[in-house]
């Protein structure tokens, strides 16, 4: 599909998005055994209870209280500031999984559409994997403070088929850079504007373009456009195990292929196609 289809497509197949918080962890240095679990669980959600548990800190002779919480509504965290209000506690958050649900009768052909063309660019490098259907664009063991995962699902707030698609803050660090820092910050989150600002969409390059990239990455000297886009059929599923690799999975094996996608005349297109696919996709933005 070109990038007009593509867009089409989008539209033609979400139903509905629902945006939501799927967990979050918050840490406190004082005692939150008065809090009250059974209003902070969202059983219509039917997910786990919420939770406390205490890490103690043998080098300070201190506890950690860690208050964990899953799929809560809007009502459940003014609950939650009603329940700290008036107390001496400092509860900050530390972790937290910003969630968007597509909903859709064919969750299978969203999450080929969007796993293709999504990309998350790190300093490092860039990191993807596909482990039994659930793709990862970071990974927590390499210390990435941001990560992505996708996969298909029923959806625990709305009930119904959908491709969840979930960023995930992993140090404090990182809720407090994108202002959520504690329990009253959440309340009025935009989730809109986070997902304007973390995703990227790239239109998917050609044959020749990829097959410059990989005849270079393998010191191959290959003149011709014909010629590029043989070594491309030849050797694109050897090298990715895949017929048709995601853009995420071409950076991350073959890393020289960014050059390629960043000249200006690329830059124009994907910053066009990215502000496209970020406008259909929330479309029907609804939060939970």
């Amino acid at each position: 599909m070109n990038k007009k289809e593509t867009i089409a497509k989008i539209i033609q197949l979400v139903d509905d998005v629902y945006a939501h918080f799927d967990k979050i962890i918050f840490q406190a240095d004082s005692d939150i055994s008065f809090l009250d679990l059974e209003r902070l669980t969202n059983n219509k959600a039917k997910g786990a209870k919420a939770k406390i548990n205490v890490k103690k800190i043998k080098k300070y002779s201190s506890n950690i209280y860690v208050l964990t919480i899953f799929q809560p509504s809007r009502e459940i965290l003014n609950d939650l500031i009603t329940q700290l209000k008036d107390t001496q506690v400092n509860l900050y958050i530390n972790f937290i999984e910003i969630t968007y649900d597509f909903l859709t009768d064919h969750p299978e052909e969203i999450a080929a559409i969007i796993n293709r063309h999504l990309v998350y660019l790190r300093r490092g490098g860039e990191y993807f994997n596909n482990t039994k259907g659930t793709h990862y664009w970071g990974n927590k063991k390499l210390n990435h403070p941001i990560n992505i995962v996708s996969y298909i699902r029923k959806s625990k707030v709305a009930h119904t088929s959908c491709y969840h698609l979930e960023f995930i803050l992993c140090t404090k660090e990182q809720c407090v850079k994108n202002a959520l820092a504690h329990p009253s910050q959440l309340i009025n989150f935009d989730f809109k504007d986070f997902f304007s600002a973390h995703s990227r969409f790239y239109a998917y390059p050609n044959k020749k373009t990829v097959g410059k990239a990989l005849a270079e990455f393998h010191e191959v000297e290959i003149e011709s456009d014909r010629g590029l886009e043989k070594y491309y059929d030849r050797k694109i599923k050897i090298f990715t195990k895949n017929n048709s690799p995601t853009i995420q999975e071409l950076l991350s094996l073959v890393p020289i292929i960014k050059s390629y996608l960043h000249t200006k005349k690329a830059k124009i297109v994907n910053d066009d196609f990215t502000s496209n696919m970020q406008k259909c996709l929330l479309k029907k933005l609804t939060v939970y």
